[in-house]
């Protein structure tokens, strides 16, 4: 399916409550589709030619519910066609936010025609009508979900369109390489194509190459940005991860027990840390002597380090020296490029641990700052290389970039072996697919699925 560019005007009339779930203050009703305004103002005492007539304007009106009686009073705002968050005629209805009051309006609106909206729908259509580019409305949706500071600039920088606007310069250079390569095929002696030669063309997707790489680059930084930098905690047995956990997060969330595999599955919370988000992930304890379902924890344990950004492997001060932990990692987890290293129970020893290894102590607390400005620095390190460029967050993003550079990659080896002309656009061709698909130039209605359904419903 194609990005659509013209405003759809046959969807049928929806309604959601786009303010949070009631008892509130305020409630906020949302509608959109075609008949939506009719249908709206049925219910409404306000004259309906003024209404109408004066679009964004916000009327003071009575809401009349399935006897004729008035259910609240409202305030009112209607959106033209083609002006509206979704691109059809829309509106937006603020009553009091009490249980009964919104549950009978959504009644009445449903009786009368409306039907429902699905998560994402007005996003969907906003979408669908040209009003929002794919990355642009994943923007939306992070914007919604956003808990830090971090987050909302990353997702503010993908609503703003920064990433869709370098998309944009990268198709153009496509487009411009493709359209001579095309020109040369239909029309080798005229002026236009004759003037370019082939190694120019390979000039400019060498830079659209250049460019995607450094999004790939960025793109663990851009989604610790996005979605907090997830730490797994790992050690064996009864080495203190859960202590740890508890003392991070400041409240009692896993159980401590000197009993060893306690925790057979993981547990994954997030806490702010100086305004940065965090998501720790409490993994089950790595021992060889472990029964079968200790077993499967274990393993779990082992893929859940492999994907998190950073891993803490604890170990107790006692052991540090013994060859059994020096195997550890390069054992269990030899793909760790990030890893902090924790000696736990240090009071329980009389010597020092080394400056490679944080000293934790769960009777003293101490090591737990250390630990936190540790945290810190992994952190600020990845917010700071994405402050001030545009930047890839999601794995879609991710797969369709690497899709893209695997299609140049094949332009170039053809290029080096002379190929023809028909073999260099074909590769341009599906470069030029793979980056669209980052803003929606072309996306299946599975793909669209995945992303909308994410959505809360009323957005």
């Amino acid at each position: 399916m194609t990005h659509q560019s013209k405003i759809v005007s046959d969807y049928d009339p929806i309604v959601a409550l786009s303010s949070g779930s009631p008892p509130a203050a305020i409630s906020i009703l949302r509608f959109a589709g075609k008949g939506s305004h009719r249908l709206l103002l049925s219910r409404l005492s306000a004259n309906a030619e003024t209404v109408l007539r004066e679009p964004r304007k916000m009327f003071y009106t009575q809401l009349m519910d399935a006897n004729g009686e008035a259910l609240d009073t409202v305030m009112a705002v209607f959106f033209a066609h083609g002006s509206s968050y979704t691109g059809e005629e829309a509106a937006e209805l603020y009553l009091h936010g009490g249980s009964y009051i919104v549950k009978a309006a959504l009644d009445v609106f449903l009786h009368d025609g409306f039907r429902a909206a699905e998560a994402g729908e007005f996003t969907r259509r906003a979408f669908l009508n040209g009003k929002l580019d794919l990355a642009a409305a994943e923007g939306v949706n992070a914007l919604i979900n956003a808990q830090s500071r971090h987050q909302w600039a990353a997702a503010k920088n993908l609503y703003e369109g920064h990433l869709s606007r370098v998309v944009a310069k990268l198709r153009k250079q496509i487009i411009d390489a493709l359209a001579w390569l095309e020109g040369s095929m239909d029309f080798p002696d005229e002026e236009e194509t004759a003037r370019i030669s082939r190694a120019e063309v390979k000039l400019r997707v060498d830079c659209v190459k250049e460019t995607l790489q450094q999004l790939l680059s960025g793109y663990n930084s851009g989604k610790v940005a996005a979605n907090g930098l997830r730490v797994a905690l790992i050690g064996r047995p009864n080495v203190g991860k859960s202590t740890i956990l508890n003392a991070l997060l400041a409240e009692e969330r896993a159980i401590v027990s000197d009993i060893p595999g306690t925790t057979r599955d993981f547990i994954e919370e997030s806490c702010l840390l100086d305004g940065r988000l965090l998501r720790i992930v409490d993994t089950a304890g790595i021992r060889r002597e472990a029964c079968r379902l200790e077993k499967i924890g274990i393993e779990r344990s082992l893929e859940i380090a492999r994907a998190c950004d950073l891993a803490l492997f604890l170990e107790e001060a006692e052991r540090i020296t013994s060859e059994q932990t020096a195997q550890f990692l390069p054992h269990y987890l030899p793909e760790l490029s990030s890893v902090i290293k924790i000696a736990t129970k240090v009071d329980l020893v009389s010597s020092k641990v080394g400056n490679t290894w944080i000293p934790c102590s769960a009777i003293s607390k101490g090591g737990l700052d250390m630990l936190k400005t540790a945290l810190l620095e992994h952190l600020d390190e990845h917010l700071a290389s994405v402050e001030k460029r545009p930047f890839i967050t999601t794995v879609r993003h991710k797969n369709a970039v690497l899709n893209a550079i695997a299609a140049l990659k094949n332009f170039s080896q053809a290029f080096d072996a002379r190929h023809y002309e028909e073999v260099l656009a074909f590769e341009l061709r599906a470069c030029l697919d793979a980056i669209g698909a980052i803003v929606g130039e072309v996306s299946s209605d599975d793909i669209l699925g995945v992303i909308f359904n994410s959505f809360c419903v009323g957005k």
